[in-house]
Parts: C-alpha cells; structure tokens; sequence
C-alpha cells in the first residue's frame, strides 16, 4: 500500500514531510495521545504565555504524562520524511539527519506527533496548538528580522 502524504512543515527552514497513519492505527493512537494531553491543556490555557519555556513549564506542572508522549513520538516517527528523502523509520538515517540539525528534533518530534492526531483531536485543543504555532510563528519572524541588526 502507498503511503498517502498527510502534510508538509517547516521547521527551521527546512521541510519535513508526514505521512497519515493508518486509521486503525490513528485511532489507536489518538486515544493514547488525548490520555496524556488533555488533562494539561488547562494548565496551557490558564498560563496565557505561548513561549516555549512557559507552556513545558505549565506542561510540566499539570502532569503529563511523559513516558506516553515519549511512546507517541516513537509510534509517529515511521510517518516521517526529511528534506533529503530519507525516512524516519530507518534509525541510522534518523540519527544522522538530526546529529546534522539538532536544533530541530524537539519541534519535529513534536509537530509529527501533534499532525498524526490532529484530525481527531477536540476543537479546543486544536485551537490551543495552533494558537500556540502562530505565536511561536510570529515570534520567530520578528527575531529574524530584528536579528540582523
């Protein structure tokens, strides 16, 4: 079966690709994710502050779970696809690119995650992430532009 393409993002200036989970598996999946987020998205709410430092620290505070989004970062890493082609599922592949571009790992891991799951996800945690993306969005922009000052 070929792999249906789910979304392009960028992180960094370079471009990841995801590809959609199976249903049977996104199913799966999600109610694993909603378990370990749902109980923190309050805590991101509550907090007000989109900046990264902040919403681990609300993140941190409300008890997410950490092993099970660990265990979901593992479970979307087949569905990835770097800039070069190569895939996420090939661990020697998936070391190498982000040895080359550590700064990236967290997000990407991330983002695979959250974009796996996103379709099935309630509205208002959708609308916390996307915030929350357009935020970090808004303020990496004006840091590049101010930057070359």
């Amino acid at each position: 079966m070929a792999r249906e393409q789910l979304i392009d993002f960028h992180v960094n200036g370079r471009m990841y690709k995801l590809y959609r989970m199976p249903p049977v598996e996104a199913c799966t999946f999600g109610m694993e994710l909603a378990g370990a987020l749902l109980p923190s998205v309050s805590a991101v709410i509550s907090n007000g502050n989109a900046s990264v430092a902040s919403i681990i620290e609300s993140l941190g505070k409300s008890g997410l779970d950490i092993a099970t989004l660990n265990k979901a970062i593992v479970k979307a890493r087949p569905f990835l696809t770097f800039e070069d082609g190569s895939r996420g599922d090939n661990a020697a592949m998936f070391n190498k690119w982000f040895t080359e571009h550590p700064e990236d790992l967290y997000s990407v891991s991330l983002l695979s995650v959250w974009h796996s799951v996103a379709d099935f996800m309630p509205p208002l945690l959708r609308t916390v992430v996307e915030s929350y993306r357009s935020s970090v969005a808004k303020a990496s922009q004006s840091t590049s532009q101010t930057g070359s000052v």
